[in-house]
């Protein structure tokens, strides 16, 4: 009777993420489960934890996404002294880059119902795009990422952008956002977590802050493409925006009620997690 209204009140389908991985895949119709004695109520359970994980991380992706708009519009507003500079195609790498950008940020004002473009609309006619610190608002995470990405390399606003977040470069801050962002998208669509895997994120050996020992990233210890890589940069950035963030004592509670289903392995924890720096700050 339970799993029936479990059933009908979560899905099936979104269910079956959670099953199939205990299940043999020898052969197509094969339902039987890898462990024994598996409860219908510790398959909720996992299920519980990956949506509790999902909160956790969609609230953290909110500060760290805030804080990275708002340093990028500033170090490039100061840099140039213009309150329009991505509208300069000379900060681009190409052309093309600058129209696609362009083309994005006009596409999003023009639909965009936010009081601030609102306000903008009726004051002023020249420019047609609202400053920095206001079309930069409505640019999703993964776009953000891809402006920076489309900006001109070896510039002081580039790399003050990347150093106020404890990075040696902004190569690797842009990868972080574009990776961090489609985390975000798995988190709100509601989609499973835990034990997928995700686009390969880059670990420094170098950082400004503790982070992980280069001697643990270079023995290939830690996958790239799980999501305690994904949550090692995660805590990172918000030691840097927050250092009294409680982060890691929430995911503690959290992965502390996935029951013995739970396995930390399969989502890229070695025993030793806890002893890193970055979850020691």
């Amino acid at each position: 009777m339970e799993a029936a209204v479990k059933t009908k009140t979560i899905g099936y389908n979104r269910l079956r993420a959670y099953i199939d991985p205990l299940q043999f895949k020898e052969r197509k119709k094969d339902s039987r489960f890898v462990r024994k004695n598996i409860h219908f109520q510790e398959i909720i359970n996992l299920y519980k934890l990956d949506s509790s994980l999902r909160w956790l991380i969609f609230r953290a992706i909110e500060k760290i996404e805030v804080a990275i708009r708002t340093r990028i519009a500033y170090e490039y507003a100061m840099e140039t002294n213009e309150s329009h500079w991505f509208m300069n195609p000379t900060l681009y790498h190409k052309k093309e880059d600058f129209t696609k950008i362009l083309g994005k940020i006009e596409e999003n004002v023009k639909r965009s119902d936010e009081e601030f473009i609102t306000y903008y609309r009726q004051k002023y006619d020249v420019p047609a795009l609202p400053p920095a610190w206001m079309s930069l608002e409505i640019l999703s995470f993964g776009g953000l990422g891809k402006l920076l990405a489309a900006l001109k390399n070896q510039t002081k606003p580039k790399a003050r952008v990347a150093e106020a977040f404890g990075l040696p470069n902004a190569t690797i801050l842009v990868n972080w956002i574009l990776a961090i962002a489609a985390l975000r998208n798995y988190c709100a669509h509601h989609s499973r977590i835990w034990n997928r895997r995700f686009m390969l994120i880059v670990l420094p050996y170098s950082t400004h802050k503790p982070f992980i020992d280069s001697h643990i990233i270079k023995s290939q210890t830690i996958k790239p493409n799980k999501i305690f890589a994904l949550l090692c940069c995660i805590k990172y950035l918000l030691n840097g925006i927050d250092h009294n963030n409680d982060f890691y004592k929430e995911l503690k509670t959290i992965l502390a009620s996935g029951g013995r289903l739970l396995n930390l392995k399969e989502m890229g924890f070695p025993p030793d997690w806890e002893t890193f720096p970055v979850w020691k700050e």
